[in-house]
């Protein structure tokens, strides 16, 4: 749906209605944000649990390179996990 489609939709909508889809979409805008960025700072299994902790696939990556790095980081932990369940 395009965004003009949207703002039609919404001109109908009550005040409350609107404040509560403003309300939501800065949720959704500030957890984009937390998602997507990396500090310096933090390694990169820190960075890739807290992308999967929020939901974060590989092809939700802006960044190719940091995609590949990520899915290759859940290939692994998901062999270990693979490991550790089934003995091997």
């Amino acid at each position: 749906m395009e965004a003009s489609e949207i703002i039609a939709k919404a001109i109908d909508l009550s005040d409350k209605s609107l404040q509560d889809i403003v309300q939501a979409l800065q949720v959704e805008l500030q957890d984009r944000e937390i998602r997507m960025r990396i500090d310096p700072e933090f390694t990169n299994e820190e960075v890739f649990e807290d992308a999967l902790t929020h939901g974060l696939t590989p092809e939700d990556a802006s960044n190719p390179d940091w995609a590949l790095k990520y899915e290759e980081w859940l290939s692994q932990r998901d062999r270990k996990m693979s490991m550790r369940t089934t003995g091997a």
